[in-house]
């Protein structure tokens, strides 16, 4: 199916807009109006007039470590110099979420029914350095700063975020949601206004590449894209 109302996005992560916490509607039988409590999710944040939704959570990275290194500078294999390599960590191996073809022989029209998400490991990022293990004997090095990032808050969780509310999301936002995402490579359908399958996706991989909540047309995600709500 192609077309996608937002409430997509409502029902799949769980959206849900700041109301009252009672709904009056009519019991037809009896003709009454009956009274009932619909209780809100006790976590969610109260505030009128905004819309929240459950959104994962990225990994949040640090520099929490960095460390000087004498770098050789002179001539390669110089038999007066006693120098040595080494390898520095930069970044911790890691996983993320990619789609892949998951069947050779799907014959579907639609490339996407051909897709699943698949979890695939992020081999740690390292850098090579030849360094001088005295650097009394020479003048031939340079002290340089190695920064290490680790991850100081694993992602992957749900939290609420707050989000563009329904009444908000006209059909010019959700053009200028797909432009943006096309002009960057994220999106390659139609510039119609419609909220579907390709877009989501284009809109959470983005938010997954700027390491901010994603699953959500979060507030957040708006004002990075300098998007007008």
């Amino acid at each position: 199916m192609r077309k996608f109302s937002f409430y997509f996005f409502i029902c799949l992560f769980f959206c849900a807009c700041f109301a009252p916490s009672t709904i009056v509607w009519q019991d037809q039988p009896n003709n009454r109006n009956i009274q009932r409590t619909r209780s809100l999710p006790s976590n969610m944040p109260s505030k009128p007039g905004a819309c929240f939704a459950k959104a994962t959570m990225p990994d949040i990275t640090s520099v929490n470590h960095i460390t000087d290194v004498p770098m050789y500078t002179g001539l390669e294999n110089d038999p007066q110099i006693d120098t040595k390599e080494i390898t520095l960590e930069s970044t911790p191996a890691t996983t993320k979420w990619v789609k892949k073809k998951a069947d050779k022989k799907c014959l579907s029209n639609n490339p996407d029914d051909c897709l699943v998400w698949c979890l695939i490991e992020v081999p740690a990022v390292t850098k090579n350095y030849t360094i001088v293990v005295d650097t009394s004997l020479t003048d031939q090095w340079e002290l340089v700063q190695h920064e290490h990032l680790t991850p100081i808050q694993s992602g992957g969780h749900h939290e609420w975020v707050e989000v563009i509310c329904d009444n908000k999301l006209t059909e010019s936002v959700k053009k200028h949601l797909q432009r943006y995402l096309s002009n960057h490579n994220y999106y390659s359908g139609p510039i119609d206004g419609i909220l579907d399958r390709p877009l989501y996706d284009a809109l959470t991989q983005f938010q997954k590449d700027n390491m901010i909540a994603s699953g959500a047309l979060s507030l957040e995600t708006l004002v990075l894209m300098d998007i007008d709500y």
